[in-house]
């Protein structure tokens, strides 16, 4: 209820392999990305994003708290067994 963009934000399919799949909500300025692990192993998320566009923006955590990746860094998400992570991309 708290992020109007997971409700009613416009969906882009980010990725889809190898059980994991990614999606990215937008709504106005607001950026959040949802990725979920369908796998009994932990897996590292790395943005299909050419260049170093992906360097520039900072994932905050929506579940956990905190910061997923700095801005600046190279640092991939980590996503546990059958789990999920779901961070506001600015």
């Amino acid at each position: 209820k708290r992020e109007p963009a997971l409700r009613r934000g416009n969906f882009v399919e980010v990725f889809s392999r190898d059980a994991t799949y990614a999606f990215l909500r937008t709504l106005g300025d607001d950026r959040i990305l949802v990725v979920l692990n369908g796998s009994d192993k932990p897996k590292t998320f790395t943005m299909p994003v050419r260049g170093r566009a992906w360097r520039s923006y900072q994932l905050d955590d929506l579940i956990g708290g905190g910061v997923t990746k700095p801005a600046g860094s190279d640092a991939a998400i980590e996503v546990q067994a059958f789990g999920a992570r779901i961070v506001r991309v600015r």
